[in-house]
Parts: structure tokens; C-alpha cells; sequence
């Protein structure tokens, strides 16, 4: 049954946790959950929230279920940055370092969710986040002038486009050599 199912991955995933001394009291009840931040950002002024999945101490993290592989080379380079993870993490560690002063890494606990419940925690290398406050900025501007001004720029009134990217050329093209040859 599914109920079954979730209890085998509750158990397995419990299991996993406790053997990673990053992760032990990541379930500690005096840690909160879901647990919404708002603040005034000090450079723009404009309201800003966030709402970490698991606010501890020394860290928020972010806990993500996959239905591919949590493995540091696929979850870890690529659908991270495809899903702009980097930046939520700059933004969260951002508005944490104004509401308390100090910086409190944001981490993303990625679990597996088909046996065997695999798990890998991760964090966002500092430089990487410097990277992701820079487009953070160049948003928060934007949106600041949008407030301020009620005028609020949107995609343009034509027909666009669609261009495939370098590696549906490269891929497309490998397709017609093997089967011209």
C-alpha cells in the first residue's frame, strides 16, 4: 500500500540522517519548521520573505525530494543551477543575514524518492553565492523601480523566435550523421 511505502521511506531516509553527522538533529523539535521570515531589505527597501523548510541554529535547509538521482554530479551541477537554486539560496541566506546579523549557510537536503532513498546534502559555495547576490541585486533594483514608479516592463508584444540552443544543434546534427552514413 502507499502508506507502506511512505513508512519504508520514512524509515530508510531516518536511518540515512543518522548516520550523517551534518544531519543528525536536522528533525530536532526545537528546530522550526516552515517557520515564514519578513523584513524591509535595507538597500531597497521593499518587503522581502522567505520560509526555509527547517530553521536551526547555524543553518536553514531546504529539503527536496527527486525522482531522478541526488548525486553530487546530476542534482549538485546541473538541476540545481537549472532551477536557479543558487540564487534561492543567496536570497535566503541574504534576508537571515539582515534579520540576525550574521550569516547562516542555506543547504539543501535532496532525497531520492524510490528505494533505495538515497540522500545528499549540499551547500552553495560562497563564491557561487557572491555570484547569485549580484543578480539578486540587479532583481531587487528592478522590482524597487517597479514599486516606485507603477510601471511594470513586460515581454514584448510580437512574435518571437524559437531558437534551439548550441547542444540541440550539436545533437541533431550527430542524429543526421549516423544515419547518412
Amino acid at each position: 500500500s502507499k502508506m507502506q511505502e511512505v513508512r519504508e521511506m520514512e524509515y530508510a531516509v531516518r536511518k540515512r540522517i543518522a548516520k550523517h553527522r551534518s544531519l543528525r538533529n536536522v528533525f530536532d523539535t526545537s528546530n522550526r519548521f516552515e517557520h515564514s521570515c519578513f523584513w524591509i531589505d535595507k538597500t531597497y527597501g521593499v518587503w522581502c520573505r522567505i520560509r526555509p523548510d527547517i530553521l536551526t541554529p547555524k543553518n536553514m535547509v531546504d529539503v527536496k525530494f527527486t525522482g531522478s538521482t541526488a548525486t553530487p554530479e546530476v542534482w549538485g551541477t546541473r538541476h540545481a543551477f537549472d532551477m536557479h537554486y543558487d540564487v534561492r539560496a543567496a536570497f535566503y541566506e541574504r534576508g537571515m543575514r539582515q534579520l540576525e546579523g550574521d550569516r547562516k549557510p542555506y543547504q539543501f537536503l535532496v532525497i531520492e524518492d524510490s528505494r533505495p532513498y538515497e540522500l545528499s546534502f549540499f551547500e552553495v559555495q560562497p563564491s557561487v553565492i557572491d555570484d547569485a547576490q549580484r543578480q539578486i541585486m540587479l532583481g531587487m533594483n528592478l522590482y524597487s523601480q517597479c514599486i516606485n514608479s507603477g510601471i511594470w516592463p513586460g515581454y514584448v508584444d510580437k512574435i518571437q523566435w524559437l531558437n534551439p540552443p548550441t547542444w540541440k544543434e550539436f545533437q541533431d546534427e550527430a542524429l543526421i550523421a549516423r544515419h547518412t552514413t
